[in-house]
């Protein structure tokens, strides 16, 4: 609960370690976050793309992460 309240006031960047089924319910109800589920077998890490003073508000760190992640060896 206090990783999902730091993320909706922008004092936290991403969060991880929560059960993606508790993450989605609450923090959907924000209309300012964007909540996407898929189901299967993976990591949940959500990233604070709508507050400027995040990292991850930056297009390019977005980019540098999806170009960094080896997806093959995954």
């Amino acid at each position: 609960m206090t990783q999902m309240a730091m993320l909706q006031v922008g004092d936290l960047q991403a969060l991880s370690g929560i059960p993606p089924f508790i993450v989605a319910q609450a923090l959907e109800l924000n209309d300012d976050l964007d909540v996407q589920m898929a189901v299967g077998l993976h990591i949940v890490i959500v990233m604070n793309t709508t507050d400027s003073d995040s990292v991850w508000s930056d297009i390019r760190m977005r980019e540098a992460l999806e170009y960094g992640v080896d997806k093959e060896l995954i």
